[in-house]
């Protein structure tokens, strides 16, 4: 789902961020974004019986709450302030398109 979500951002939501003159809010984006994915990646070499993959996997959450709490709050505020009201739409579908065509919904 973190990686579903990720890819359909990356594809649909930051392109439209930028358009719209929100570039640094993007870039943010795809930064805590790629920060994430890196600590994923850590946390699959981790063995899962040890305090260190649990440590690992909390890091994990904060980081994703926090990216959460930062878009909802910002960008796609933003977003929602400065996209024409058709274009909101087809971010929409295809933000949905591309989440789909990842998890297979």
């Amino acid at each position: 789902v973190l990686t579903a979500n990720a890819i359909a951002k990356e594809a649909v939501i930051y392109p439209a961020l930028i358009e719209a003159g929100e570039g640094a809010r993007a870039s943010i984006g795809y930064e805590e974004q790629g920060r994430i994915k890196v600590a994923m990646a850590a946390l699959e070499k981790i063995d899962p019986a040890t305090h260190a993959f649990a440590d690992k996997l909390a890091e994990i959450e904060r980081m994703t709450l926090t990216h959460l709490f930062r878009e909802e709050n910002g960008p796609l505020l933003a977003l929602k302030d400065k996209a024409p009201v058709a274009d909101q739409y087809m971010i929409s579908a295809r933000y949905l398109e591309e989440y789909r065509r990842y998890v297979g919904g």
